[in-house]
């Protein structure tokens, strides 16, 4: 029994190198007693995948006490195998990738594994073969001797177990950015994001042990380092599945059983659990995806303009309890959107700046003909008594700017402004400045003031004017009637 379980163990390595046939000066001389030269050989590899690259012992079946695959099966995987002839005095230490392509000799045989994970080689010399996998594959090329010397004894039919050891499919991606409007806006910032997390349904995946809930380990981790300038829109969090590969079917996890969040700060650990991760193995479409889906918005404060342009969100993922696997990809390749800033400066017609003005500004579809529309919602509201009007988080596109009220003393501007936010019409600080002039009231004098008695009297002069001058024209009329008769 001993014997057969370290034989199982052996047989288990994903790579299977012996040199037991090598005849080179550069390796000892093999031992092959006992050996058949002519008796038939064959290689069986076994190629599954491991999803959390971690080899579980199998249970021993049938002779000779193979190992049960662990990982589903890969299918139509291309496997080839071609002899190894060292050329005497060459220097060869045993190793896969220091196989000269001049040393393959003889006949290439290449298959592809059936449903089950497995294909088989027979050829028709014994000796040593140089084993090349799929691209994908992990490891790609190993070295195994036909016949294989195990404990001086002579195994004519090998068995390779090939673990394909892949890293997930980890998507980020933002869906969509939308203006906020009213208490939202004014709550959160007027950007509103909705980022999601993806992940492939990986094969396998329903074969792997159940991992409880009760003892806290995690099935699928990932932590959002929100950007400083980003806030976690709370309750938005939604985590799903597709159940047809189609991505319209989607099954949601139930929060608090299936998944939870965790948030320390700006840091948004999302775990999925064993029940979570028994839902997908037992409903998910293998080729589907695991989804992920929140939203934020950019803070709303009296910010240095450093904090304006390019917001990204990363988000990195922790597959079976274990450390990253390094699928943070750089900068460029992370969702971003870019935030602006307007400046509204009011200044009088001779430039002075003033303060006391309120505006609101709204979004180009609030506004028609130069009006805004009938129950429209501001994107916010500056009620400002300081030289500067700022408006941060804005994304680009068209606004309109309202002046409610004007300074003290000031006319205000009665039709909205349109105002066309892009990076193209900012600084390099993401911030644009627009200029409102106001103009002076002209305001009449009060009652009774001798500024009234002057119109009085300069509209009793034009009156008393205008009816001498039609007296003048009745009498000249009247005197050429009489000289006519």
């Amino acid at each position: 029994m001993k014997r057969a379980i370290k034989k199982s163990l052996l047989l288990v390595m994903a790579v299977v190198m012996v040199l037991g046939l090598v005849t080179t000066g550069a390796l000892a001389a093999p031992d092959l007693t006992g050996r058949d030269p002519n008796a038939a050989v064959s290689l069986t590899i076994h190629y599954n995948i491991m999803p959390d690259g971690t080899p579980i012992a199998g249970t021993p079946v049938g002779p000779p006490s193979l190992p049960n695959p662990q990982g589903a099966p890969i299918s139509n995987a291309s496997w080839s195998i071609q002899r190894i002839s060292v050329p005497d005095g060459a220097n060869w230490n045993g190793a896969a990738n220091t196989v000269q392509d001049s040393w393959l000799v003889g006949t290439v045989y290449t298959d592809v594994t059936d449903t089950n994970g497995r294909v088989t080689f027979t050829p028709a010399v014994q000796g040593v073969y140089l084993v090349t996998g799929p691209a994908d594959a992990t490891p790609q090329r190993f070295v195994v001797s036909l016949p294989m010397l195990f404990e001086n004894e002579w195994l004519y039919d090998v068995h390779v177990f090939a673990k394909q050891v892949t890293n997930p499919v980890f998507d980020k991606e933002l869906l969509t950015v939308t203006k906020q409007t009213g208490a939202n806006a004014a709550a959160l910032g007027y950007a509103l994001a909705t980022w999601e997390f993806t992940l492939d349904i990986r094969a396998g995946l329903e074969i792997l042990p159940a991992v409880p809930n009760t003892d806290g380990a995690v099935f699928i981790r990932v932590v959002d380092v929100l950007d400083s300038r980003l806030v976690l829109v709370p309750g938005t969090v939604v985590v799903s599945f597709d159940t047809d590969g189609t991505g319209n079917n989607q099954t949601t996890l139930t929060h608090g059983t299936d998944w939870v969040l965790n948030s320390t700060g700006n840091t948004h650990t999302i775990d999925i659990l064993g029940p979570g991760r028994n839902a997908i193995a037992a409903n998910g479409h293998v080729g589907g995806r695991i989804r992920i889906e929140l939203q934020t918005s950019v803070i709303d404060l009296e910010r240095d303009e450093d904090d304006l342009g390019r917001i990204a969100n990363t988000g990195t993922l922790h597959y079976g309890s274990r450390d990253p696997f390094g699928l943070f990809g750089t900068p460029e390749t992370h969702p971003s959107f870019t935030v602006f800033a307007l400046e509204v400066l009011k200044t009088s017609n001779s430039g002075a700046i003033l303060p006391g003005a309120v505006f609101r500004l709204y979004r180009a579809a609030d506004v028609t003909g130069g009006t805004i529309n009938s129950g429209a919602i501001p994107i916010a509201i500056m009620n400002s008594d300081t030289d500067q009007h700022w408006f941060y988080g804005l994304l680009s596109g068209d606004y309109y700017l309202y002046e409610v009220e004007a300074p003290t003393g000031y006319n205000r501007i009665t039709t909205p402004m349109r105002v066309t936010v892009t990076a193209a019409t900012t600084d390099a600080d993401y911030i644009l400045t627009v200029t409102v002039v106001n103009n002076r009231n002209f305001e009449l004098p009060l009652t009774g003031g001798a500024g009234t008695l002057l119109f009085t009297a300069i509209g009793l002069a034009l009156i008393g004017g205008s009816i001498l001058f039609l007296l003048v024209l009745f009498k000249k009329k009247k005197k050429e009637d009489n000289e006519a008769a």
